[in-house]
C-alpha cells in the first residue's frame, strides 16, 4: 500500500479552493438607475424597491429624486419585482393626533419611531426625515398619488432582471 505525502492532502485543498474561485460560485453585483414617470411626467419623490421573485434574498431599495431619477447600489443578479410608492409622501390628515386622534391637554405629545437618541451621528449619504411643518409642506408638494398596485409585491405588474449595470426607466399611468 502506497502513503501519498503529508504535501499532497494540503495540495488537492488548494485546488479545490481555486477552482471554486475560478468557477464564480459567487453572485454578481450591480446596479440598476432609471427615470420613474406617471402621466408622461417625473415623479418628484417616492422610492423603488426591488423584490426578488424566486421569494428568496433580500429586497433592494432606492428613493426618487426631485427630477425622477433613481438608482439602486450592489443588487445581486437576477429577476426582481418592481415596487413604486410614493404614499411616504402623502400629507397627514389635519386634525388627527396620536391615540386616535385625541389631542389636547393631558394627551401625550406623539414620538417619531426610529428617532435617533439626541446627538446621534447620521452616516454619510444618508438624511433624517424630519417632522418639521417645513419637511412636511416639502414633502406634501411633492407628492403625486400613483395606483396602490405599483406598491404592492403581489399585484405589481414591473419586473426587472438585473445583469450588472442595469438601467430600467419605469412609465407608470
Amino acid at each position: 500500500m502506497r502513503h501519498l505525502p503529508a504535501y499532497r492532502p494540503s495540495l488537492r485543498i488548494l485546488l479545490a479552493i481555486g477552482l471554486l474561485g475560478a468557477t464564480g460560485c459567487g453572485a454578481s453585483v450591480g446596479s440598476v438607475t432609471g427615470l420613474v414617470t406617471y402621466n408622461g411626467g417625473p415623479l418628484k419623490g417616492g422610492s423603488v424597491t426591488l423584490i426578488p421573485m424566486d421569494g428568496s434574498g433580500e429586497s433592494f431599495s432606492g428613493q426618487i429624486q426631485e427630477d425622477g431619477k433613481y438608482t439602486i447600489e450592489r443588487i445581486k443578479s437576477g429577476k426582481y419585482k418592481v415596487c413604486v410608492e410614493t404614499s411616504s409622501l402623502k400629507p397627514a390628515a389635519q386634525g388627527m393626533g396620536s391615540y386616535g386622534g385625541a389631542k389636547g391637554p393631558g394627551v401625550p405629545a406623539a414620538k417619531m419611531k426610529n428617532e435617533p437618541p439626541p446627538g446621534a451621528e447620521v452616516p454619510a449619504g444618508y438624511k433624517m426625515s424630519s417632522s418639521s411643518p417645513a419637511a412636511r409642506a416639502e414633502n406634501a408638494r411633492r407628492y403625486v398619488p400613483i395606483p396602490d398596485k405599483y406598491a404592492d409585491p403581489t399585484a405589481t405588474p414591473l419586473s426587472v432582471e438585473v445583469k450588472g449595470e442595469t438601467h430600467y426607466d419605469i412609465p407608470l399611468g
